[in-house]
């Protein structure tokens, strides 16, 4: 019955260990491929952000990819290529700039026109141990090729993930997308490792996508009979397999038979000793016993107690009982935590790198961070300390409101919020009633809970060491959080610190590439209307020199004064547009104004007696505030401003019409006006003219022009400090309007001084 038990007992524990190992081998293949995902994720973003840059260089780029290859020390190597596979910039110390990768199988397959790829297997150049590597193309914010991006990294790397109490015979292989052999625990340097194992049956199946079970085989990989599980990852296309030793699960099986069979010699001897000596004393002993070995056989703690008697040894195996039943007990409730442990994490980071929207990424790890440390409620404070005496904000939070927190950032509780916004570590009280570090703070309930007593603060820092913010929880008992809990919090912390930082370069890559095609889209319209513009004035000029070079002798007086008139018209229009369009420029690239004392009376009158030469038919009434003060202007973009708005007023008035220029002293400044005699635009428009290229529907039939007029007024006046503004008059016309500070009596002194 012994030996049939054995058997029965073999295969069973032969099937839960494939099962184990099938389990343990799917927890891997999803670490391997959130790590995927990790790498994935940030060489995206910086990819976008090396796009973007106007030059990729050692110089500007070096720094960057070293603090990213800092944050992720399983990588061997970070580098940018060029679109030629000569490397650029990298983040390891050393110049290896120009080296040349452009036969490596990473650049031939981006160069092909992939986007990303994953390989392994490969020799490192330098090292010449097997690498992996993850490789992406770098464009610009219109689409352009500017390089590729490669990551590589040492799969022997993944040894320094294991736990300590990894089984001692186990192993953990990884495979190539190729088949290839690149790594395995228990031999790291034998000769199997580099070795194509693509054409064994088991390593075929788990490539396409199968999980295969593994049971008494003997593989190339794997030396002796193994049973395990072989697994693919899907994000590389690798595959990992977890094995461990048939001949040690049998010697253990074979090491239980000889002791069952010892216990029960043992037992038969000592039971008809008993039977002979002492039958009575012994059998209600051996029931206690039988009912200790059932309770150990089920998994349950030995609860009765030890009968009372006179055989020592009886007493010792009694004990022996309770002993080993109770480190079963603790080992059972070690295991099953730990196992919670790792299943909350792996939730956790998947939620956590879920997006990249940068709220919702906050959300996210106040809400997975306040579930695993079984906090009440809990908070994401960003920090906006940019000298001692400012103050976080609190930004989100996850279940409870405000009032759980309200109190939190007064000064008096410095010792709770400041060591966590300057990254000095993690803050945990057992007791906030009771801990002087708490201050004045006054933990308010929140959503039915009892006020705060115990506190756990976290700081997130980033890759770059800035403190982006900190986690903070509470709970309404005191003393509710543990070692463990502040170690869970830090790891989050850590989490959320990469995805903050993916989240907010994404952002910040999205509102650059929208502002770069709104730029293109401004370029392709201007560009557009100038042409048009510009246009209509050359070709009157051009023909009417034509006529007048090749018909000359044919026009009468008159008409020859008249196209005369009509090419000097349109050169007046040439050269206001090409001033306008020099001036917007200059503004644009944001050049300093020199600007000077001046009287604005004498700058109307000199400007105005130049625009009625121009326009002999238009009159100009002007109404000048006497003894103005001072202003500090540039006078020629006075001129051009004032010039641009008479221009405006004349094409929109009836002829005959007067346009008139009004000057005064208002609100410690000089106001200059112009109006017009025409019907005024409509009221939602007003605010719309001095927009570049606006043209109001009420008056754009009415005269030509592109509508950058009155945006270069806008731009002028503004860059000298001034104001502009438009406004309909109640009794009819339109009024356009300019003001400049008036110059103290203080500063008017000095200048004539």
């Amino acid at each position: 019955m012994i030996v049939l038990h054995h058997l029965d007992e073999q295969d069973s524990r032969k099937n839960a260990g494939i099962a184990e190992a099938s389990a343990i081998t799917q927890t891997y293949v999803g670490a391997l491929d959130r790590s995927a995902g990790d790498i994935d994720s940030f060489t995206a973003a910086a990819a976008i952000r090396l796009g973007l840059q106007d030059t990729i260089t050692q110089a500007d780029s070096g720094t960057y990819l070293k603090s990213l290859a800092t944050r992720y020390p399983n990588l061997s190597a970070l580098f940018v290529t060029d679109p030629q596979g000569r490397v650029i910039a990298q983040a390891a110390d050393g110049d290896n700039t120009g080296f040349d990768v452009s036969s490596r199988p990473y650049i031939q397959a981006l160069q092909s026109g992939r986007e990303t790829v994953w390989t392994g297997g490969l020799q490192g150049l330098q090292t010449g141990e097997l690498i992996g590597t993850f490789g992406r193309a770098v464009k610009s914010g219109t689409g352009d090729l500017r390089g590729y991006l490669i990551a590589a990294f040492r799969p022997s790397n993944i040894s320094a993930g294991l736990p300590a109490d990894f089984p001692a015979d186990a192993n953990l292989i990884l495979i190539d997308q190729n088949g290839q052999l690149i790594y395995s625990r228990l031999e790291p340097s034998a000769t199997h490792v580099g070795d194509d194992i693509g054409g064994i049956p088991s390593v075929q199946a788990a490539l396409s996508g199968e999980l295969v079970r593994i049971d008494g085989q003997e593989i190339v990989f794997d030396e002796g009979e193994r049973y395990g599980a072989l697994a693919i990852v899907p994000k590389m296309g690798w595959a990992v397999g977890y094995t461990r030793s048939s001949d040690l699960l049998a010697t253990s099986l074979r090491n239980n038979l000889l002791q069952d069979l010892g216990i029960l010699v043992g037992i038969m001897a000592a039971v008809i000793a008993a039977m002979l000596l002492i039958a009575r004393h012994m059998t209600r002993p051996l029931k206690l016993l039988a009912a200790a070995a059932r309770q150990v056989t089920e998994g349950h703690e030995v609860t009765f107690a030890p009968a009372r008697t006179t055989d020592r040894e009886v007493a010792d195996v009694q004990r022996a009982f309770s002993s080993m039943s109770a480190a079963v007990h603790e080992r059972e409730l070690r295991l099953t935590e730990q196992a919670e442990r790792l299943k909350h994490l792996e939730e956790a980071g998947a939620a956590i790198s879920a997006g990249l929207d940068f709220e919702e990424t906050v959300q996210a790890v106040t809400n997975e961070g306040t579930r695993l440390v079984n906090a009440e409620y809990g908070a994401f404070l960003s920090s906006t300390l940019a000298s001692p005496g400012d103050s976080p904000h609190l930004q989100t939070f996850s279940a409870a409101p405000t009032p759980a927190f309200s109190h939190l950032l007064d000064n008096d509780n410095e010792g709770l919020y400041l060591p966590v916004f300057r990254g000095e570590g993690p803050i945990r009280i057992e007791d906030v009633a009771n801990d002087a570090r708490a201050g004045t703070f006054i933990p308010a309930s929140a959503n039915g809970h009892r006020p705060m007593r115990s506190f756990l603060a976290v700081p997130v820092i980033s890759g770059q060491g800035d403190v982006l913010g900190g986690l903070f929880f509470g709970h309404s008992d005191a003393g509710v959080f543990t070692e463990r809990d502040e170690e869970l919090a830090s790891r989050i912390a850590t989490w959320a610190s990469i995805a903050l930082d993916n989240a907010r370069l994404y952002a910040q890559a999205k509102v650059i590439e929208e502002e770069l095609r709104q730029a293109n889209f401004a370029k392709d319209e201007f560009l557009g209307l100038i042409s048009h513009e510009l246009r209509t004035p050359v070709t009157t000029i051009y023909g009417g020199l034509r006529i007048m070079h090749t018909h000359r002798e044919l026009l009468e007086g008159d008409q020859a004064d008249e196209l005369i008139e009509s090419m000097a018209d349109e050169g007046v229009r040439l050269v206001r547009l090409i001033e306008d369009l020099l001036a917007l420029t200059r503004v644009e690239l944001g050049r300093e104004i020199e600007r000077l004392p001046m009287m604005t009376n004498e700058l109307v009158l000199e400007t105005v007696q130049a625009f009625e030469k121009q326009r002999p038919d238009r009159p100009v009434t002007s109404s000048l505030a006497d003894e103005l003060p001072l202003i500090e202007v540039e006078p020629t973009y006075f001129r051009q401003i004032l010039t641009n708005l008479l221009s405006n007023a004349d094409k929109y008035s009836p002829t005959g019409q007067p346009v008139k220029v009004e000057t005064r002293l208002e609100d410690n400044g000089v106001r200059v006006e112009v109006t017009d005699a025409g019907d005024g635009v409509a009221p939602e428009e007003v605010d719309k003219i001095f927009d570049s290229f606006f043209r109001s529907e009420k008056t754009s039939a009415k005269a030509p022009g592109q509508g950058l007029g009155l945006t270069v007024c806008r731009k002028l006046v503004e860059a000298q400090d001034g104001t502009i503004w438009a406004r309909n008059n109640p009794g009819g016309g339109f009024s356009v309007g300019f003001s400049f500070p008036a110059l103290t009596p203080i500063e008017e002194e000095s200048i004539v001084g």
